[in-house]
């Protein structure tokens, strides 16, 4: 069935092409591994996570609304703040940590009885989100939050406002700024539940989006129709998280290096061959007409993955093969 789609693609000349290639892609597919062999392995690189996760700055105006020193306070919070990825080293896990940190600024009115108070406040926040790769897709684990508020009164007045609200504002002005204080202490933990809450809705456009690109269950799925009962084997270091898929019993490999990997790559998909099929494709991807026969292949097979760059390998590792994806176009 591959050799006649690929004859359909380049006509006649390509059957024979066609051949070596299901003798040299597939076969990996359907010919069983050793028993405590992985069939393979998938890793994603700390610059593809960047790609999704790190910018340049997130400008954004949060509501708030909420009971401060008695007060029923209302403000628009406008804040600034930098993401970084930072990759974890870990066996059995694949995890990443997505940092923020920034500032923001805010004018709060706050209304008690008769009494109107106005304050501008200001301070830094930091947040880490854990996001944990589970062999199939991503998902949020947990956000840990942390913020510093000031708060500096400007000025109390009574709700009418005119000569009566400014006396009252002047006697009661005193015991306003000894409440200072306290107001920052109460509004610490509001605005860390603010910045989680953000960060936790930013944090899942990530991970949608990290799934979307790579796509890992899709493509194990078009590459080995019969995974249900296979076991994901994770880990994760300063530079990849790394999902090894096989049968019960498979273990963990220890990957050789690839000489050929790509500069800055976003991701490397592993199948397990022998050394001679992985040889022969390798040497066919060099080839004018079967380089092209190979890259449609993956694309017809890997499109999510192939759409991410025009940038790819494919490289002979002792008994892998190894189809690497490296950086996307600059826009």
């Amino acid at each position: 069935m591959i050799a006649q789609n690929l004859a359909k693609w380049t006509g006649v000349t390509a059957f024979s092409i066609g051949i070596s290639l299901l003798a040299a892609l597939p076969a990996q597919c359907q010919e069983p591994a050793q028993p405590r062999e992985p069939r393979a392995v998938v890793r994603i690189s700390k610059h593809m996570i960047d790609d999704v996760a790190s910018r340049e700055e997130i400008v954004a105006s949060l509501p708030l609304r909420d009971t401060i020193v008695g007060l029923r306070c209302q403000a628009m919070i406008d804040g600034r703040a930098k993401l970084s990825v930072e990759m974890t080293t870990a066996d059995g896990d694949a995890t990443f940590v997505v940092n923020s940190q920034g500032t923001a600024e805010t004018y709060v009115r706050g209304v008690r009885g008769p009494i109107v108070a106005t304050a501008p406040a200001w301070g830094t926040f930091a947040t880490r989100t854990l996001v944990r790769f589970h062999g199939r897709n991503f998902t949020v684990v947990e956000t840990m939050p942390w913020a510093e508020v000031h708060a500096r009164l400007d000025r109390i007045e009574g709700r009418r406002g005119g000569p009566v609200g400014r006396v009252l504002g002047r006697a009661a002005r005193p015991l306003g700024n000894m409440m200072i204080p306290r107001a920052e202490r109460e509004a610490t933990p509001i605005a860390e539940r603010i910045v989680k809450n953000f960060v936790d809705e930013l944090a899942g456009d990530i991970v949608a989006k990290l799934d979307r690109t790579t796509a890992v269950e899709k493509s194990l799925n078009r590459i080995f129709p019969e995974t249900k009962d296979w076991v994901f084997q994770m880990s994760s270091n300063s530079r990849f998280l790394q999902t090894a898929y096989g049968p019960p019993g498979s273990f963990v490999p220890d990957l050789p290096e690839n000489p050929g990997r790509l500069k800055d790559v976003r991701m490397e998909l592993w199948l397990h061959s022998t050394s001679k099929e992985a040889q022969d494709l390798v040497k066919l991807s060099k080839l004018p007409l079967a380089k092209e026969l190979v890259h449609r292949y993956v694309e017809t097979t890997l499109p999510e993955m192939a759409a991410m760059t025009e940038n790819r390998s494919f490289d002979s590792v002792g008994s892998w093969l190894v189809i690497s994806f490296g950086a996307p176009k600059a826009r």
